[in-house]
């Protein structure tokens, strides 16, 4: 008998005999040796295969065919031809264990991003020769997070209606590909009511809870929550003529942040009235009321939000602005020379983040007869109603 016909019957009587102790005496079975001379196993191996001029050839597959493979086992051990790594399979993912390459991967491709509120879900594709993936949130790979074979990741605790980027390189032992940058945007928040603690000091005039109802419109020309009632008052206005102070709210100096609360006569804070405002500057986001009291995605609404709002009501007088979904009633405003309550019930003035001048800002103007957007002091104090991006 030729020696390779006889290493091939050695081998198919020492396997075969290996199942048939396994199979009626378990005890005795403790191993099979797949050898061309005789010997016993080593005790800890199960199978062991002994040779001098041959090796181990594991099942030969693509990254296709594995990823075909249902409900792999852990521990499942193949050559992966596609990255021409061997691969074992942990429990969630294939892991690379040994890599042979000619070059580095090129970069991967962007898949589709799934943004929320609070989050964004990146997803990109493989390209032929990855190992792996990392990411980061600048370019740098040094310092850059393994993902091993995953094509997504989802990134949380982000805020709403702001811009990431996301940089992803694919790697094999040979080296990593340029980076790919992945841009989303986090979406806006429900618009739904909420509650705010005023407290009293810089901003708000008074400490108080407020719950803010809210609602989506386009009457700016795009879709946007607002708020449904005067930043500051605690209760919605019951007509176009509410002249109550918890349904006025607080009022304000162009550009400034601090409110005033006027109730029964008294002006609080009672400090020095500001009788003349002269700056070259539209409100400044670090002093807009709503912004600071709200959180950072609301605003003050622009002159330009103001006009289109009162083209698409279309709004002639308060009594429209009050039937509107955003409830804009008469609630009077300050006089810049006194700071004196003037016209609550009677008519309004809402101040946009626009100025006209240096000493002049943008408003919008309601009565029961008439209704325009039109200029005046930055020295008055006047109503707010905050918008959100």
């Amino acid at each position: 008998m030729k020696k390779s016909a006889l290493r091939t019957t050695l081998k198919n009587y020492s396997i075969t005999t290996f199942l048939i102790l396994s199979f009626f005496f378990p005890a005795m079975a403790q191993g099979v040796k797949i050898s061309s001379s005789p010997g016993t196993p080593d005790p800890s191996s199960a199978l062991e295969i002994e040779s001098s001029s041959q090796g181990f050839l594991p099942p030969r597959l693509t990254t296709n065919e594995r990823d075909a493979i249902s409900s792999p086992a852990v521990g499942l051990y193949i050559f992966n031809t596609t990255t021409n790594c061997v691969e074992v399979y942990i429990g969630s993912v294939w892991q690379s264990m040994f890599c042979g390459c000619t070059t580095a991967p090129v970069a991967p491709v962007a898949g589709v991003a799934i943004p929320a509120s609070d989050q964004i879900i990146w997803n990109w594709n493989a390209q032929q020769g990855a190992a792996g993936f990392k990411y980061n949130v600048v370019d740098n790979y040094s310092t850059a997070t393994d993902l091993g074979a995953q094509t997504s990741f989802t990134q949380t605790g982000l805020a709403a209606s702001q811009s990431y980027i996301l940089y992803v390189w694919g790697y094999n032992a040979c080296g990593f590909s340029p980076s790919l940058t992945l841009n989303s945007t986090t979406l806006a928040p429900p618009c739904i009511s909420f509650t705010v603690n005023h407290t009293a000091g810089a901003v708000a005039p008074v400490s108080k809870t407020v719950t803010y109802e809210t609602v989506t419109s386009s009457l700016s020309g795009v879709s946007k929550c607002w708020i449904t009632r005067n930043l500051g008052s605690t209760t919605q206005a019951t007509s176009a003529t509410d002249n109550s102070e918890s349904a006025g709210g607080w009022y304000w100096q162009f550009n400034r942040k601090q409110g005033y609360k006027y109730d029964s006569g008294i002006r609080t804070p009672n400090t020095t009235w500001i009788t003349s405002i002269n700056e070259s500057a539209n409100w400044s986001s670090a002093n807009d009321p709503c912004t600071i009291e709200l959180g950072s995605t609301w605003r003050i609404p622009t002159g330009s939000e103001w006009t289109n709002a009162i083209a698409n009501g279309p709004w002639t007088n308060a009594l429209q602005t009050y039937a509107s979904v955003l409830k804009i009633h008469s609630a009077g405003q300050l006089n810049n020379t006194d700071g004196v309550l003037s016209e609550r019930g009677t008519s309004g003035a809402y101040w946009s983040s626009t100025e006209s001048s240096a000493t002049n800002g943008k408003y919008m103007f309601i009565s029961n007869s008439s209704l325009f957007d039109t200029n005046a002091q930055k020295s008055r104090g006047m109503l707010i109603r905050c918008i959100r991006d």
